[in-house]
């Protein structure tokens, strides 16, 4: 039997991943805003010019012996992930955003690893793009 995966942002690019590497094994998937991919930016889109910069802030700003820690405590600050909840448009009714979505998120972010993860994702390169893993 063939499975179906239903997945949200950084899972959706992961399970389209997961089908192109195992087309006989997956049905379909369907994907909920799906992330662009691991990190915001790709050299290639960058103009040339900007890329020492954006290889400067993930390479030695984010190192994890470097400013790294510091940004990761400040940015998993319950005020934060809720303003960036809230403001940014990623809940069209924000009522949604409540003191047990926060402990959802937040909760891992006290893990053993979290900040090494975390600064993996954001200094890493950002993968491939949704639309070569449909080709």
């Amino acid at each position: 039997t063939k499975g179906h995966f239903s997945s949200w942002p950084i899972g959706g690019l992961c399970s389209l991943g997961v089908a192109a590497r195992m087309q006989d094994m997956i049905r379909g998937v369907t994907l909920f805003n799906c992330a662009g991919g691991m990190t915001s930016f790709r050299y290639d889109e960058l103009p040339f010019l900007l890329r020492p910069i954006l290889y400067f802030v993930q390479k030695v700003i984010l190192a994890p012996d470097g400013y790294g820690g510091k940004f990761f405590s400040d940015f998993k600050t319950r005020e934060n992930v809720e303003a960036i909840l809230k403001k940014q448009g990623v809940y069209g009714d924000v009522t949604n955003v409540d003191e047990e979505l926060l402990e959802i998120l937040l909760g891992p972010s006290e893990d053993d690893g979290a900040k090494e993860v975390f600064l993996k994702v954001f200094g890493g390169p950002a993968g491939p793009t949704p639309e070569s893993l449909l080709r």
